[in-house]
């Protein structure tokens, strides 16, 4: 009977146990986005990207680049740090 090899599993270190942390939701543009009742798709059409890039948005897998914010600025009229607190 063979015996089965298993892989030794290396300890995580603190930067593997950071990449796994998600992000804040960011709630207050999901909030204005809804309050001028637009879909990820409108806004996405508007600014020229993507939905998942909308939706990455949100969620805080991705920060936005120079130019989508602002575009969210003007689409919304509000400054960068009230749409993006925590960046």
């Amino acid at each position: 009977m063979a015996a089965i090899k298993r892989k030794k599993r290396r300890p995580k270190t603190s930067s593997q146990e950071l990449c796994n942390v998600k992000s804040a939701k960011l709630d207050r543009l999901i909030a204005e986005r809804k309050k001028r009742k637009l879909s990820q798709s409108d806004i996405a059409s508007i600014l020229g990207v993507s939905i998942a890039t909308i939706s990455h948005l949100e969620n805080g897998r991705q920060k936005p680049s120079l130019e989508l914010a602002l575009g969210l600025q003007q689409l919304f009229n509000l400054p960068y740090e009230t749409l993006f607190p925590d960046y």
